[in-house]
């Protein structure tokens, strides 16, 4: 073939470039994730043995109210893409619609974070017309007749039957059967927003953080098991029942093996409680020895175990697998404050990764589809969504840091400076620069009012352009 026509059909062919070839390698058979190894940890088992954990372990669930708790208390705000009305009208709209929901923002957040757990959260994004009060439609603050949130609506997690991948293996939706009446409903990607712990293999299921606290505790809640038999078996003693070794004799009859399980089932049901007490029949032998007869065998001394240790080891274990051994650093004899300060720094931080996924996702998704809905098809200009932090700064800290940029030179008297700073503190408004004292009266000329605001004259105080306040 000709030089030319070569080059011709590889004009003709489709470019690799612009195409996939390779594949995730993401174990699933028919939306199914097969992912996991251990059988207790796969699709719904998994969803039963996390919920387990997490409502059954009060470590776990320590550490999971402390990390309720921190995201609950981080502000939340919009960002204009920059200073143009435009801009600041579009970064208006977006915070309007985060708060004209049928539910709270920090409930929205809250239930996103149940991802922590079972490694995924999924909702639907449900629409409404802004038309105030209208009798058909959904209450709204505006009623401008724009297109707003009406609520993220959760599908739980135990809800899930399956996904569904596209031929290249994306992920384009969710199918669930859901309570009450377990109907099969599916809901494409385009109308939810899914978030993950992690995107390894494009797991649309992500890695709970409780994976690598499954073993420890699985320990751990058997040897409390075996303690608290232990500790029954001890106190109350193990019941034996001395029987006639004719029932015991392989060639027993019918009736010794049924007398035989009777004896073995009182052995096991014996316990020392309020309902205590056992009837059995006074029979003796040609030479007067009772045939039956039940005693409680006691052990001597101290086992050569100590099970409070194994699970205080183990309760270790799952807390350090979370990043939260702090939660147990008030239990034990050693640590420090600066000890403590940092394990919280380092959970704080992980926390503040999850918030980031969060609002990744919606800033890539879901505000960009609001906003076409809304007739804004360029998506390169639009508000995002970011988050604070969810640490407070020591203020003794704070104060040395600021007094090492004061003597730095840096001017605190700036505005931004001085709200950055205030924020920090969790001073709601701005710190106010107080004016140096006078004692001669040289500044009583200029407008440097010092009483409290909203006075004349000597009883006015400066706003924050430094002019007086009528």
């Amino acid at each position: 073939m000709a030089e030319f026509e070569l080059m011709e059909v590889e004009k003709a062919r489709p470019r690799s470039d612009f195409f996939e070839i390779g594949r995730t390698g993401l174990e699933m058979n028919s939306g199914y994730i097969q992912e996991e190894f251990l059988s207790d940890l796969q699709g719904t088992n998994a969803i039963k043995m996390y919920k387990e954990m997490r409502d059954n372990d009060p470590i776990i669930g320590a550490v999971l109210m402390a990390l309720q708790n921190l995201v609950r208390q981080a502000r939340w705000a919009v960002e204009p893409f920059d200073d143009s009305a435009e801009a600041k009208a579009d970064a208006e709209f977006l915070e309007e619609c985060m708060h004209d929901m049928d539910r709270p923002w920090r409930e929205f957040i809250a239930d996103a974070m149940s991802m922590v757990v079972f490694g995924w959260s999924f909702f639907e994004v449900v629409y409404k017309v802004r038309e105030g009060e209208a009798k058909y439609s959904k209450f709204s603050r505006y009623g401008d007749g724009k297109i707003g949130w009406r609520k993220f609506g959760i599908r739980s997690q135990d809800s899930l039957d399956k996904w569904e991948f596209s031929d290249n293996g994306e992920i384009i939706g969710m199918y669930q059967r859901a309570a009450p009446d377990y109907r099969e409903r599916y809901i494409p990607r385009s109308k939810g927003v899914l978030f993950r712990t992690s995107v390894w293999k494009d797991n649309p299921e992500g890695r709970s953080i409780l994976r690598n606290a499954y073993r420890a505790w699985y320990f751990k809640k058997r040897m409390e098991e075996v303690e608290g038999i232990g500790v029954e078996r001890d106190l109350n003693g193990i019941p034996v029942i001395y029987v006639p070794p004719s029932i015991l004799r392989s060639d027993a009859t019918d009736e010794e093996v049924a007398t035989r399980q009777a004896c073995e089932q009182m052995a096991k049901n014996l316990r020392n409680d309020s309902q205590a007490g056992l009837v059995i029949p006074a029979l003796y032998d040609d030479n007067s020895n009772q045939l039956f007869k039940v005693e409680l065998m006691t052990t001597l001394g101290r086992r050569n175990f100590d099970t409070n240790a194994i699970i205080n080891r183990m309760n270790k274990t799952v807390a350090t697998s979370m990043l939260a051994d702090f939660v147990l650093i008030g239990q034990e004899s050693v640590g420090s404050f600066a000890m403590a300060s940092s394990k919280t720094k380092m959970f704080s931080t992980a926390i503040g990764s999850y918030m980031d996924t969060i609002t990744d996702e919606i800033n890539a998704n879901v505000i960009p589809r609001l906003f076409k809905l809304n007739g804004k098809s360029d998506s390169s200009k639009l508000p995002l969504l970011t988050h604070g932090d969810i640490e407070t700064v020591e203020l003794s800290e704070l104060a040395q840091y600021v007094n090492a940029l004061s003597s730095a030179g840096l001017d605190l008297t700036n505005e931004d400076v001085r709200e950055h700073l205030a924020l920090q503190a969790g001073i709601p408004d701005a710190i106010e620069v107080k004016p140096e004292p006078d004692p001669m009266g040289l500044m009583a000329s200029t407008n440097v009012p010092t009483g409290p605001k909203g006075k004349e004259g000597d009883d006015a105080k400066p706003n924050r352009e430094g002019t007086k306040d009528a």
